[in-house]
This record gives structure tokens, C-alpha cells and sequence, in this order.
């Protein structure tokens, strides 16, 4: 993370690569769009993808919250789309009617979290930025 942008890049780690980040919200019931900004060039075998729960993440463990938000991106799904740059729910990799968009209903703390994982995340990684989260009209 620098100056508020996240950059999912390779590591020395393996091969594969899988990472991931959050933040806790409280909210009241309702139905709520979520969007972000993001940037990638020439990705492979690499996926992103949103998810809220009421369950806090743990680290090292898979986490699918309580529902899906937002397909980001997917370079098996989408493969027209392995360059991107621009709003996470005009990337057309969400087959879902309304990207971004989910419902709440019971009031309490929540955990949006941005998963990621895969083979390459390009010459200069995926950036992600902006998180905006607003009530659904």
C-alpha cells in the first residue's frame, strides 16, 4: 500500500500467488453499491473478486463472506480484458445483472474484502484504488 493505493504484484514466494485485503464497516440495512478503481496490464491466470460477510477474514484462510459483490476481473472468464484500467464494475467480468450491488438485512458490522490470486499480475500489477460504498436507489 502507498499513498492509499493497494498493488497486487509478484513475490518470491511461488509460483502462484494469493492475497487479499479489508476493512470492517458497520452498516444498517439496506441495499448498497460498491465500486473501486482499477489497474492491470497483461494478466494471467489471475482472478479478482469482492465479497462481503459478517464473519471477520483470518489470515492464510480462504474467505467468501456471507455474499458475492463483484467479479473484478478474471483472465480465463475474460480474456479480452487481460489490460484494464477504469471502474471495477464497468470491467464486464461480473456476470451478475448488477455489479457491486448487495443487500443487508440485518444491521451490524460487516467485512468488504477484495480477494486476489494467481499466476502473474503483469508488468506492473493490479492496482486497486478508491473503494466507494454508498446506498443503492
Amino acid at each position: 500500500v502507498a499513498d492509499g493505493v493497494v498493488t497486487f504484484s509478484e513475490t518470491d514466494v511461488d509460483e502462484w500467488q494469493h492475497m487479499a485485503i479489508y476493512t470492517e464497516l458497520n452498516l444498517p440495512v439496506g441495499t448498497y453499491q460498491f465500486d473501486m478503481d482499477m489497474s492491470y496490464s497483461d494478466i494471467e491466470d489471475t482472478w479478482g473478486e469482492v465479497y462481503i460477510g459478517s464473519t471477520e477474514p483470518v489470515a492464510g484462510a480462504e474467505y467468501n463472506g456471507d455474499q458475492p459483490v463483484l467479479d473484478a476481473y478474471n483472465s480465463w472468464d475474460c480474456p479480452g480484458a487481460i489490460t484494464y484500467s477504469g471502474a471495477g464494475t464497468a470491467s464486464g467480468c461480473d456476470p451478475g445483472g448488477s455489479p457491486g450491488r448487495f443487500e443487508i438485512t440485518t444491521e451490524g458490522t460487516y467485512y468488504l474484502l477484495f480477494r486476489s490470486g494467481g499466476k502473474t499480475y503483469g508488468p506492473s500489477g493490479v492496482e486497486i484504488d478508491n473503494w466507494i460504498l454508498t446506498a443503492a436507489e
